[in-house]
């Protein structure tokens, strides 16, 4: 199969050991469909079973939290923090790949964007203790030796997920979850070797690469999720995250794919042509250079490529809503793009 304008849409691609049928990626979504307990559910093999039927090449399970604590703000997400819960990620991912589908697994932390109400009654635990303006609860700040534990727990994840039958992780380090509010100075206040100039707000993040890519292999893909900027006046600009991806880079050893949202793309886009996906708020009823590229887009010789996962621009009207009933009732996250000025009629 060809398309006309896109002709490479329908080859295969490889990213590390990750060979895909096509360059179609369907990306992280928060279903809604796992237990209390955080075990895949027969409703949930089903939804997924459902999207790997429809031919994509890579399918994202989205936000697995990697401890308790992690969980953010619904009882019913997916956790991947102990290995009783490997057999129903296993059935979640032989339903996805006997359509010769990839699967990938986000490995998360809320940080403080999670209540005591989703932790069991625990206090939520973030790099400094500023109060999260939405839920209206204030983190406790971690130790030196708790960030520490977290990195492990993260590897642990990891082996978890590969063990699951995962083709790749992709740590969430967008929407002022736990590794963006390292990143971001509007939340992370400290004076130790984890706060202070971008190398040390960074530290904890290299830390959980590092430590992943340990655990899982050289030849295993390694993803990392971040928001170009914050749109919050002290937080991430986008020089933070040009420097957050050279610095990320040197952290895995290997091209693998990240995320940001759409509109820095181009300007993130690593040197050395690691995969690179990017979506927001958007919706398909404007296109405007450059957001026509296809979908997925493999780049180079050397089996890099640059993911699309839609391919436009923001919404002038988002669905569900007034930008602005939108902008105050839903969103309000740091790096999201509902956090845009209003745009002109």
């Amino acid at each position: 199969m060809s398309h006309p304008t896109y002709p490479r849409l329908f080859e295969q691609g490889r990213i590390g050991g990750m060979v895909t049928k096509n360059r179609l990626v369907q990306s992280s979504l928060c279903d809604n469909m796992s237990d209390r307990n955080g075990a895949v559910t027969d409703q949930k093999i089903a939804y997924f079973r459902r999207k790997a039927e429809g031919g994509v090449g890579w399918i994202n399970l989205g936000y697995a939290y990697v401890v308790p604590r992690g969980r953010g703000c619904t009882y019913y997400m997916v956790g991947i923090q102990d290995d009783e819960l490997i057999p129903g990620l296993r059935r979640l991912t032989d339903a996805v790949h006997e359509h010769d589908v990839r699967m990938g697994c986000q490995l998360a932390h809320a940080g403080r964007q999670t209540t005591h109400h989703y932790i069991h009654d625990m206090t939520a635990e973030a790099p400094s203790p500023v109060p999260e303006p939405v839920l209206g609860e204030v983190p406790g700040e971690l130790s030196g030796e708790r960030i520490k534990e977290i990195v492990r727990e993260f590897a642990q994840a990891a082996v978890r997920a590969k063990t699951a039958g995962f083709d790749l992780v992709e740590f969430h380090g967008a929407h002022g979850y736990l590794h963006h509010s390292f990143v971001s100075p509007m939340t992370n206040r400290r004076t130790d070797e984890y706060g202070g100039s971008i190398e040390n707000r960074l530290r904890f993040s290299r830390e959980s690469v590092r430590a992943v890519r340990d655990a899982v292999g050289s030849d295993f893909p390694v993803g990392y999720r971040l928001s170009g900027q914050d749109y919050f006046e002290g937080g991430i600009t986008l020089e933070d995250s040009l420097a957050t991806v050279a610095m990320l880079e040197d952290s895995w050893g290997q091209p693998s794919p990240s995320k940001q949202p759409f509109r820095q793309t181009r300007a993130l886009q690593p040197p050395s042509g690691s995969p690179t996906c990017d979506h927001g708020n958007i919706r398909l009823t404007r296109f405007e250079p450059p957001y026509t590229e296809p979908y997925v887009r493999w780049c180079g010789g050397t089996g890099s490529a640059r993911a699309r996962t839609y391919p436009i621009k923001v919404a002038r009207r988002p669905v569900g809503g007034s930008f602005r009933a939108r902008h105050h009732s839903v969103t309000k996250l740091p790096g999201c793009s509902a956090n845009l000025k209003e745009p002109d009629t």
